[in-house]
């Protein structure tokens, strides 16, 4: 196996149930034997920050480093933004997405204005979708 850094395609449908299209930067193995390529297993944490950038919203890593330099726990971050702690697990675990509202009620806790480089040393704002949008087929 020959390990890599690739950037891959990560679609996401927004709100409207519009699907797009942003990029993730992955590990990738490949089979020198065959040529049969897979991300490892991970991968899925990166694909979540990636949509979460692409729609604006804080990526897990970003709440947990902004939480972190405040010295804030979990329980308390719920208190002072009116979430629920579960939710603040799921989001800081990337199990789910905030809504817009709940974002911008971590952002005011989290002393984060909304694109601000969110100081986890990627320097990643929210970034907008690329190709082009269209509608998912109900299915």
């Amino acid at each position: 196996m020959v390990w890599s850094r690739q950037s891959v395609d990560v679609p996401y449908c927004d709100r409207a149930d519009v699907e797009h299209v942003t990029t993730a930067v992955v590990d990738m193995a490949k089979c020198q034997a065959c040529g049969f390529g897979f991300e490892a297993l991970g991968s899925w944490k990166a694909h979540h920050a990636a949509v979460c950038i692409a729609r604006g919203l804080l990526a897990p890593e970003d709440i947990v480093a902004a939480r972190n330099r405040l010295g804030l726990t979990q329980q308390e971050l719920a208190a002072r933004s009116g979430c629920g702690i579960a939710s603040i697990k799921r989001w800081e675990s990337s199990r789910k997405f905030q809504n817009v509202s709940s974002d911008r009620a971590l952002r005011a806790v989290l002393e984060l204005d909304a694109g601000a480089d969110t100081g986890t040393g990627r320097g990643e704002k929210a970034a907008k979708p690329r190709g082009g949008a269209r509608k998912r087929k109900a299915g």
